[in-house]
């Protein structure tokens, strides 16, 4: 049985479309509302593209190239580890070391329509449709026109209140939004993993602006 405090709960935020439906944006919005709420948030930016932040000749390059793994360069303010990603999806891995260095009640994921182990907020652009199969993975859906969501709650692109409340509902369904933080994941997490049995069901429209 998985140890909760290795692996805490992920929340994938996807869309259909590869860039430019607002998923960064709606990421933006989200987390200083769970950080207000008390919640310690991690987060992996999922890229195609390949990322080398340790060009040739830096003396942590070098450093890698003649054996070490992993590499990590430390400085006043931050910390940065190189190392290679593995064969496939390496989410998992990530979410694990994330969990190492800190203590974290959350970890939101950009990108990942192929991971099947974990829900996602689908953020939908105008005129698009939610593409995820099947609404079992769904935790909720972004768009700001009326799309078909099978039941699963929608909200606006917008409504990062109402979308932070359903994730620390989620998060605390037994004592709601206090201000538990990472220490209480171990007493709560039997509950976690679905939304709370008293969720919303879609609307026809998205919410309104608060």
């Amino acid at each position: 049985m998985e140890d909760a405090l290795k692996i805490p709960p992920v929340l994938l935020v996807v869309s259909a479309q590869r860039s430019g439906a607002g998923k960064t944006t709606l990421l933006e919005k989200l987390l200083p509302r769970l950080r207000a709420a008390g919640l310690v948030v991690a987060a992996i930016k999922r890229t195609h593209h390949d990322v080398d932040l340790d060009p040739p000749g830096k003396d942590s390059r070098r450093l890698s190239d003649a054996g070490a793994l992993p590499v990590a360069l430390a400085g006043p303010v931050r910390t940065t580890v190189f190392l290679p990603s593995p064969t496939g999806d390496g989410t998992e891995r990530l979410v694990r070391l994330l969990a190492t260095a800190a203590p974290v009640d959350l970890v939101l994921v950009e990108g990942g329509t192929t991971l099947r182990r974990w829900k996602r907020i689908e953020v939908v652009p105008p005129g698009g449709r939610v593409a995820t199969r099947p609404a079992s993975l769904l935790f909720a859906v972004a768009a700001d026109e009326p799309v078909a969501t099978r039941g699963v709650p929608l909200h606006s692109r917008d409504d990062a209140d109402g979308l932070a409340a359903r994730v620390v509902a989620w998060l605390r369904p037994a004592t709601g939004p206090s201000r538990a933080g990472p220490s209480a994941r171990a007493s709560s997490a039997g509950t976690r993993g679905r939304p709370r049995s008293g969720a919303s069901s879609a609307r026809a429209s998205p919410r309104r602006r608060r």
